[in-house]
């Protein structure tokens, strides 16, 4: 046996058929000495063509893994076991694009030296994002995107403070987007999108220091917070709150409900970059029922485009930039 070995890679092999037993805890074929084998850290079993379901004694056979991945099997089932808690050490953990139905497990909220934690697509049919996972407070990404999740967003993901990465698109949520994420300072995307989410989009939210991509569309959301768009980048003032980064490249809230506009100029119409060499929208003075509000804040990164649509007719999205 591979006594020291540390790192497999077998992703992108065309592997078929179940989960080899020589990853099992108490595989009936391993040798008498195969406890040796627990020193595997890293295992990548991802983008091939393996079914059935994670085993429960996988857990208890790899002890020391540290990253899993076994993403893009979408033959791949089962319920994700709750005994997966026992990898206390994983730091990353890809269960994205496989067949897996149920619920995450509460269980997951021991796993605190989580840093990576990738679950989108995975066709989890049941409950509600668990508020355990407010307990990694290490996580950086956190991706959940494109399953079938219901619910609120548990304001408990505030607590995840070394966050840089939430993806919540493509689901059923519902409720208000949470004010906690304004304590998300690390944050740099955010998408939400494709959900219907309603309320108001918190004015923290849009202000959090590392924000580049904010992208909301396609909710149900019927006001922005207010906020300060800094015209002046020479300005004396010391104050620093209340304005929204400099860092932010592309804010996306179109397809929502939103009436009221952001950083509206003088005609309440037309919205310029702060250098004036940048317009979009409709400055004609036409009596349609239905508008595009289209916002471009000022004097933020290259980029910054906030499409606040109600469409009657269809619009070219601004921001090209996806997240």
């Amino acid at each position: 046996p591979l006594t020291n070995l540390k790192k497999l890679f077998l992703e992108k092999n065309g592997l078929t058929g179940n989960i080899p037993s020589v990853f099992h805890g108490k595989a009936t074929t391993a040798p008498a000495n195969s406890h040796q084998r627990h020193s595997l850290e890293i295992l990548n079993l991802a983008n091939n063509q393996l079914t059935g379901s994670l085993p429960k004694t996988m857990m208890e056979g790899l002890p020391c893994l540290r990253e899993f991945s076994i993403g893009n099997n979408f033959l791949l089932g089962g319920q994700i076991p709750n005994e997966i808690s026992q990898w206390s050490n994983l730091t990353l953990l890809g269960l994205y694009q496989c067949n897996f139905w149920g619920s995450i497990p509460t269980q997951f909220g021991s796993m605190t030296n989580l840093e990576v934690l990738v679950m989108s697509g995975t066709g989890l049919s049941q409950g509600t994002i668990p508020t355990e996972l407010g307990r990694l407070t290490r996580l950086e990404e956190l991706d959940l995107s494109g399953s079938s999740f219901t619910g609120p967003i548990p304001h408990e993901i505030g607590n995840l403070r070394s966050l840089k990465k939430l993806y919540l698109a493509s689901n059923s949520l519902t409720s208000t987007l949470p004010a906690s994420l304004s304590s998300l300072v690390n944050l740099q995307y955010l998408d939400a999108g494709m959900n219907d989410l309603t309320g108001e989009i918190p004015a923290g939210v849009m202000e959090l220091p590392s924000l580049r991509k904010l992208r909301l569309r396609e909710n149900g959301f019927g006001s922005v917070g207010e906020i300060v768009v800094d015209n002046n980048k020479n300005s004396s003032s010391s104050s620093s709150s209340g304005s929204i980064s400099e860092s932010a490249a592309c804010f996306d809230f179109g397809l929502n409900r939103m009436w009221n506009v952001l950083g509206k100029d003088d005609d309440d119409r037309v919205c310029r970059r702060g250098n004036g060499s940048f317009e979009y929208g409709d400055d004609n003075d036409d009596d349609n029922d239905t508008e595009s509000l289209l916002i471009s804040f000022n004097c933020i990164g290259d980029y910054v485009i906030c499409s606040c649509c109600v469409c009657a007719h269809e619009v070219n999205d601004p921001c090209a930039m996806e997240l």
